[in-house]
């Protein structure tokens, strides 16, 4: 395993609203847009919260998405469909390409810059932590986890830190759930997934991290200490 001078951190939040820039909202003027606006179709609830606080605490970047999922996907690729939504997808190549050029380039160039500069020493490493929250309940099936640690299994560097991030977490608080990709894979079409092919360097770390709406909805008191809990086992990685 390589030996790193020089670790840093880097947060990106890419479902961090569900506002709609005012040149698009008469794409959402219905009610149906309206109500899934606010659910996690629209954004991921808590997780701008959680990225700003990990960030503000271990005094490093944090680049939060400016706009809906529903206008445009920051967590997947310009050739995957899923980039657009039901409202979006009609949209002509031009406004879709003014889209892409308003919000979605600037997002993920802002991202890469950060972590290119950390990483202009070959003996640098920049850990990625891309942070998310999921919906308790999809398609009629509860998620019995709390926290998901996201990563690439054939990266032996990312396996490392997200195993400690999961002994920190379990030494602070036996009782939570937590699991290695899921409730997605961490090899899915996202931010993190296209970096590592982008950045050529073996220092780069991208991590996503997912923690279960349910206790921002139900507990509080758990939600705020889970946040301390999460910014302490990522600040054990630097």
């Amino acid at each position: 395993m390589p030996t790193f001078k020089h670790r840093s951190v880097v947060v990106s939040c890419e479902h961090a609203v569900h506002t709609i820039p005012q040149r698009w909202a008469f794409l959402f003027s219905s009610q149906e847009a309206h109500d899934l606006l606010e659910t996690h179709r629209g954004w991921d609830p808590g997780a701008a919260e959680i990225a700003i606080r990990i960030a503000a605490k271990l005094n490093c970047p944090c680049v939060p998405g400016d706009c809906s999922r529903l206008l445009v996907e920051l967590n997947r690729s310009l050739d995957n469909p899923e980039i657009w939504s039901q409202f979006t997808a009609p949209l002509s190549h031009a406004d879709k390409d003014l889209i892409v050029r308003s919000h979605y380039e600037p997002f993920r160039r802002h991202c890469r810059e950060l972590i290119e500069a950390a990483l202009t020493h070959p003996n640098n490493l920049a850990l990625h932590v891309s942070v998310h929250t999921f919906t308790p309940f999809l398609y009629g099936h509860e998620r019995m986890i709390d926290v998901g640690i996201l990563f690439d299994p054939k990266r032996p560097l990312e396996a490392r830190f997200a195993q400690s991030i999961l002994h920190h977490l379990k030494q602070s608080d036996p009782t939570l759930r937590i699991a290695f990709n899921q409730p997605y894979s961490g090899t899915d079409d996202g931010h993190t997934t296209a970096l590592r092919t982008l950045l050529h360097s073996s220092g780069y770390v991208g991590l996503e991290i997912e923690v279960n709406q349910a206790i921002l909805l139900n507990q509080p008191s758990h939600w705020r200490s889970l946040i301390a809990q999460l910014t302490a086992a990522i600040g054990a990685q630097i």
